[in-house]
């Protein structure tokens, strides 16, 4: 084994896992912008059926979230790897359930609630108050109070 480069092994077999998970992670990380993304455009159009599409598609990152893991825990029991290329499928593990969490709070984005375009514009108009300057922040009257007028 040579300690030339931080990726060269001894196997070809294991540098072709390597660079799988990786190139699984930077599709994932793609999958999840693209939610975000969309999620926010379907909230601002209120675009029902894009919303609904975000929602459907939901397993393609949990999926992906399960492919990426078990590839790194077998690649971990298998090959045993240290430094630079433990340090990669230790990160992986982790980023694939941030990433995974990212995409299940597009879809929350995405997720019609009923009622909430009326809100939003009754908070915009009470927020335009000039006496409610004090009252910044938790919209109810600061500190946990409650709103009297």
């Amino acid at each position: 084994m040579t300690t030339t480069g931080m990726h060269e092994h001894t196997s070809q077999d294991f540098e072709a896992e390597l660079a799988a998970i990786r190139g699984k992670l930077l599709a994932m990380g793609r999958q999840v912008d693209g939610v975000v993304e969309a999620s926010g455009r379907a909230l601002v159009t209120r675009d029902e059926r894009l919303a609904n599409q975000i929602i459907l598609a939901d397993h393609e990152t949990d999926d992906m979230e399960m492919d990426i893991d078990h590839l790194c825990l077998e690649v971990l029991a298998r090959r045993q790897p240290v430094a630079g290329d433990l340090r990669l499928l230790t990160s992986a593990l982790k980023l694939v359930v941030d990433l995974e969490r990212v995409g299940d709070l597009g879809v929350s984005i995405a997720t019609p609630h009923p009622g909430a375009g009326e809100q939003a514009g009754a908070h915009s108009l009470r927020r335009a108050d000039p006496d409610d300057d004090h009252r910044a922040g938790d919209g109810h009257g600061g500190a946990g109070r409650p709103h009297h007028r």
